[in-house]
């Protein structure tokens, strides 16, 4: 039920979160760039990972954290389609530097699945509008 400043109230629909954990909750927090890229060290990213993953954790939203750190666009690209299991995709058929950067993704028990009500991403990074940077 939502109250609205004039006393009324609007019922609102609520989707059922019934598994536990709810599902992934996918945190890609880029901090180092590649000097060549022009972008600036991201000072204090590491408190908004922290935050997030409290906050998405079992202490409050019960969702599963995924932390994946300093991606390029690349393996930005490579994170969704492996925890979203898009077309077969799998850990298996990465490059050897893109498995290292997607290893919390390597055993599957990370990856979206039946068993879960919802999928929520956070992209921590420099960007602009319509664009993140991956940190090459």
């Amino acid at each position: 039920c939502l109250v609205s400043s004039d006393g009324g109230s609007t019922q609102l629909k609520a989707y059922k979160m019934m598994t536990s954990p709810h599902g992934i909750a996918l945190v890609i927090s880029n901090i180092k760039f590649d000097t060549l890229s022009g972008l600036s060290y991201r000072a204090g990213a590491d408190v908004d990972e922290n935050k997030l993953q409290e906050l998405f954790g079992s202490k409050y939203l019960n969702y599963k954290v995924v932390l994946l750190k300093n991606l390029t666009g690349k393996q930005i690209d490579l994170a969704f389609r492996l925890v979203s299991g898009h077309e077969g995709f799998t850990y298996a058929k990465l490059h050897k530097n893109d498995r290292e950067a997607l290893k919390a993704l390597s055993d599957g028990s990370n990856l979206i699945s039946a068993n879960h009500d919802s999928f929520v991403c956070c992209l921590l990074s420099h960007g602009k509008e319509g664009v993140v940077y991956g940190t090459d």
